[in-house]
């Protein structure tokens, strides 16, 4: 039980850090198509 509950944190955790690099590249490829 304490290895699936520190599964889903990091699991939580890592979601959260796609996310942020996603909206990275999202607003990359934006200023790229401004250009």
């Amino acid at each position: 039980a304490a290895i699936a509950r520190e599964f889903g944190l990091s699991l939580s955790s890592v979601e959260k850090d796609l996310h942020k690099a996603y909206r990275a590249l999202a607003q990359l490829r934006a200023k790229f198509d401004a250009e």
